[in-house]
């Protein structure tokens, strides 16, 4: 290890050979990081860029898929969407079924 002489700024020892030579590697290697992140970003920009144009362009809305369920698609499309009080009468409803359904089975 080499030795130390007296000190140096804010009384820090003052190693030689390691004397402040300006921003040096640190500095490369922030910039070489930040050019990563922005090939990137801009990679992910291009990728949604047609949705994104598509979505803006307006007019045809996307299609809306209703998994199995034609009647909630149908009310979605329409703008009537249910009532909460509704839904959760119905749950109830269904969650009773299931529990008649089990006691009758015996499980």
């Amino acid at each position: 290890m080499p030795k130390l002489r007296g000190a140096g700024r804010r009384n820090k020892p003052y190693i030689p050979g390691m004397g402040r030579r300006g921003a040096g590697l640190g500095f490369a290697i922030v910039l070489i990081v930040a050019a990563i992140v922005l090939v990137l970003a801009a990679r992910s920009w291009l990728a949604v860029e047609p949705q994104a144009k598509a979505i803006m362009r307006g007019g045809r809305g996307a299609k809306i898929s209703d998994h199995g369920q034609k009647e909630a698609a149908t009310a979605i499309r329409k703008g009537e969407l249910p009532n909460l009080d509704d839904m959760k009468r119905e749950t109830d409803r269904h969650a009773k079924e299931v529990k008649d359904a089990q006691k009758a089975t015996g499980d």
